[in-house]
């Protein structure tokens, strides 16, 4: 007993802490997962999932897998479907389809498998990895449709999946083709058919009872959790692997309809995710046989290397054929296609019961999924990124600048950033003001950046940093509590709040940082601009100082932004000391500075001169 439940808290302890390590580290967290589940299992000893927990190993996983399909369902637009659908369906079709006899003819031919054998692995290795492509892309944030499609397709292809491998299991259990024909046809329909059904009824179940107030605020997330596990189970009653499916397309429908608020729900399911693929990855790797792995040999890394160079880009550029998509796009599409916890549970699940039906070649499976797996992720993680810059869909350091807000000290900021390159958009919900920044070539987007369509709809490419710039406090502390995951909490900033009407009101915790220095309104600003302050940019050499600029302005310069020789942009807030040296300084400064200052007049003759 006591063995057990340390074993439990150390699979919680060692993949919250491989969480953090990645993040720590800026690197993919599955890579830290699976190496530690290896450390810990196989080679250690210490932790013996089948062992600990007995015949409710399987289910358990079922149930992980389910919850974290159902919160990836919940991040799929009907919008982004539309727009690129045909490219969309034919990945999930014909390029699952051309990944599926690839692959199972390199496992034919390299990794020395049976014919039937190779078939079920080449189904395993159909599914992407969703769970490893949204930080991939969050970290990339690729321009144009490349995005959504990846996104969509990592999704969607997991259940088609997942019902592939369990017909190619069905005809490796009849023993054939011909004999099994008849039974594939009605598991097809009986999957697709229950499936829909029950996530339909899932779906259901939560907008009626939400919408009609029978669920209370505080109980909407376990809620949903009971209909999630109660229509797996239900799904899979009726119909074997239907399961995940069902709760598959019921995250779509709640992610789509307009009756119930289902934010509360996102939230918990995001930080649940975490949790549930940290211990799932760790009980999948901590349960492999150190025998099968020594097995491993180079045959599996020329598969690999089968499978990115070779399998991928054929995959992608057939099935793409006759889309509208670019040849940079198609080339990125075939470069990320990353395997994930699904392809790892269905194959540690197929392995263990394939074996105690005699199959002999049962016992690599998961191996081989786990090397694709630490593989893929591995090298795309690591190659795709300067792939997606050197094909012109990425920057690397993007410093464009998300204003909220657009009124005319947005745009004069804006003005002065725009001829330094910086990239630019400002965002608001009055007509006049975004007409006035589209006229003087500012992007602008009007709508409330709060709405789920504001994220669909603006170009994020280039942008790194949002600058909440309203005068409603409350809005700017809720567009950088929207953003913050975007972005990153250090990039996401608000002006000072109104002290006076506001002392105590907000949490700090809830906030972004604090724009320029403490006090320094929106109000505050435009008082300032009334008694005859100006932006104004500045060049602070070895000549002439940060001090020897401030001694012009009398102390009174307000510093706002700084930018290197490289072109990179620092925007000052109150919790840091910046270097201003040999940097250009953006300044609000006093009426006084209207005129060039000496040094100033002095660089200009000598320019004169030479």
């Amino acid at each position: 007993m006591e063995n057990q439940l340390v074993g439990l808290v150390a699979i919680v302890v060692l993949g919250v802490f491989a969480q953090w390590l990645a993040w720590l580290l800026r690197m993919p967290s599955i890579l830290f997962l699976l190496a530690l589940g290896i450390l810990m299992g196989p080679y250690g000893g210490f932790i013996h999932p089948e062992e600990m927990l007995g015949k409710s190993y399987l289910p358990i996983v079922s149930i992980f897998v389910g919850i974290i399909l159902f919160e990836g369902g919940m991040s799929l637009k009907w919008r982004e479907l539309r727009e690129n659908n045909r490219a969309i369906l034919q990945l999930i079709s014909f390029g699952m389809i051309i990944t599926w006899i690839l692959s199972a003819l390199g496992a034919r031919w390299i990794l020395g498998f049976s014919l039937s054998m190779a078939f079920l692995l080449g189904a395993i290795l159909v599914v992407s990895g969703p769970t490893v492509v949204a930080p991939m892309l969050h970290h990339i944030r690729p321009q144009g449709k490349t995005g959504s499609i990846l996104k969509w397709e990592g999704i969607v292809i997991d259940p088609l999946g997942v019902l592939l491998m369990v017909l190619v299991y069905e005809v490796l259990l009849v023993g054939g083709f011909q004999e099994s024909l008849s039974l594939l046809t009605i598991t097809i329909i009986k999957t697709l058919l229950v499936g829909s059904l029950f996530g339909l009824l899932g779906a259901l179940i939560l907008i009626i009872g939400m919408a009609n107030y029978f669920i209370p605020d505080h109980l909407e997330s376990p809620m949903a959790i009971m209909v999630v596990l109660g229509i797996l189970g239900a799904s899979n009653w009726f119909q074997a692997e239907s399961g995940l499916f069902s709760v598959t397309l019921m995250g779509i429908i709640l992610a789509n309809q307009k009756l119930i608020p289902i934010q509360r729900i996102l939230e918990f399911k995001e930080n649940l995710r975490v949790l549930l693929l940290s211990m799932l990855f760790i009980l999948l790797t901590s349960a492999l046989s150190i025998n099968s792995l020594y097995q491993i040999q180079w045959d599996g890394l020329f598969f690999l290397v089968f499978l990115i160079f070779l399998v991928r880009p054929l995959a992608v550029y057939l099935s793409t054929l006759g889309s509208d998509l670019t040849w940079k796009e198609k080339h990125f599409l075939a470069f990320l296609a990353p395997r994930g916890i699904v392809a790892a549970s269905v194959a540690s699940i197929f392995a263990l019961e394939l074996s105690h039906k005699g199959f002999s070649e049962a016992h690599l499976l998961a191996p081989y999924v786990f090397l694709v797996i630490f593989g893929t992720v591995t090298i795309y993680g690591l190659l795709s990124p300067p792939f997606a810059r050197f094909l012109g869909l990425s920057h690397p350091n993007p410093q464009g600048i998300l204003f909220i807000g657009a009124h005319s000290v947005v745009r004069e900021l804006a003005e002065i950033l725009k001829e330094e390159k910086i990239p630019l958009l400002v965002a608001d919900t009055n007509p006049y003001y975004i007409h006035k920044a589209r006229i003087n070539g500012i992007p602008g987007y009007l709508g409330n950046v709060l709405w789920e369509e504001a994220l669909e709809e603006m170009d994020l490419s280039g942008l790194g940093k949002v600058l909440a710039f309203t005068a409603n406090d409350e809005v700017n502390t809720l567009a950088c509590m929207h953003f913050r995951d975007i972005f990153g909490r250090a990039n996401v900033y608000q002006l000072s709040p109104e002290k006076e009407r506001n002392q105590g009101e907000f949490n700090p915790n809830l906030q972004g940082r604090i724009l320029f220095q403490e006090g320094l309104s929106l109000e505050k600003i435009r008082e300032l601009k009334n008694q005859g302050y100006i932006f104004k940019k500045t060049h602070i050499t070895d000549q002439f100082t940060y001090q020897d600029f401030q001694d012009q302005h009398q102390n009174q310069a307000i510093p706002l932004f700084l930018l290197d020789t490289k072109g990179n942009l620092q925007v000052i807030s109150k919790d840091e000391k910046p270097d201003f040296e040999g940097k250009v300084v953006i300044a609000l400064t006093p009426p006084a500075a209207k005129g060039k200052n000496e040094h100033e007049k002095e660089q200009e003759q000598e320019k004169e001169k030479s």
